[in-house]
């Protein structure tokens, strides 16, 4: 598998999930690499604002490389395992927005990438499986990003019924926004990627903080986390100079548009 990033679209960079040798997209150990390394280039630039994750037609990723570990039993790729999961804890944390942009089939590790994104967005046609009990394996480094966006019986569901279709995903919280046909795919994640350059940068990564430290709390003092915070947001004069300007109608220096390139058939 490749990954190949695009970033001839200004604050946007669109990395597209490209198949290997066998013309599967299915994460090996190349792909991996490639993939921690955009992870590394995107949260040292001040540019990046917007990562989205996208197949190809009819297909978004089939997760693990199994069919080379089979044929080399021998090759220990431990390694390479605990960097996919490390690879997903870290794209929950980007400080950008990450948007997967799913038409097709998404299996296995494939549906923890797209999990780990902020927002997905699927075309009507698009399925989810987890086949890893099948095989004797169990989904596990998917599961911390996937119990993010739904219960434990839904995720049970999801591994045991032999997937789903968008439509059930979207109801499970694994699809954020569902779209009946593939050229309706890339016009939504343009609307997305619109109100996302709108977003301060600082607040977004902040929102990403904030979620993570409230995770173990209880109800009690996440509220009381979230006053604190609050009131020292709303305390800073330089903020509310920014609102002030926004009420009056005024844009805000972090707004920022996208100009699409020409898209390479």
């Amino acid at each position: 598998m490749r990954f190949e990033c695009d970033r001839s679209g200004g604050p946007v960079w669109r990395v597209r999930i490209q198949p290997g040798e066998a013309r599967q997209a299915v994460i090996d150990r190349d792909g991996v690499i490639l993939l921690a390394g955009l992870l590394d280039d995107a949260e040292r630039s001040d540019a990046c604002r917007v990562l989205v994750l996208e197949g190809q037609e009819g297909s978004f990723c089939q997760g693990m490389d199994l069919s080379y570990l089979v044929a080399h039993p021998e090759v220990d790729v431990s390694g390479e395992i605990q960097e996919l999961a490390l690879c997903l804890d870290r794209i929950r944390r980007l400080p950008q927005v990450v948007i997967a942009a799913v038409d097709g089939s998404v299996t296995g590790g494939g549906v923890g990438l797209a999990a780990a994104a902020d927002l997905v967005v699927a075309t009507a046609r698009s399925t989810f499986g987890l086949p890893e009990v099948v095989l004797g394996l169990l989904p596990a480094i998917v599961m911390p990003v996937l119990l993010e966006r739904m219960t434990c019986q839904q995720a049970r569901l999801l591994a045991l019924s032999g997937g789903v279709d968008a439509s059930r995903a979207e109801a499970m919280g694994l699809v954020d926004h569902l779209v009946e046909e593939p050229r309706r795919l890339e016009r939504k994640v343009r609307a997305l990627i619109k109100h996302a350059l709108r977003c301060n940068p600082e607040a977004v990564s902040g929102l990403k903080d904030l979620l993570v430290r409230l995770g173990p709390l209880s109800r009690r003092e996440g509220l009381e986390m979230g006053a604190s915070v609050t009131a020292r947001l709303v305390s800073n004069p330089g903020k509310m100079v920014q609102i002030s300007r926004f009420l009056q109608g005024e844009p805000l220096e972090w707004f920022a548009r996208y100009r699409p390139p020409e898209r390479k058939s």
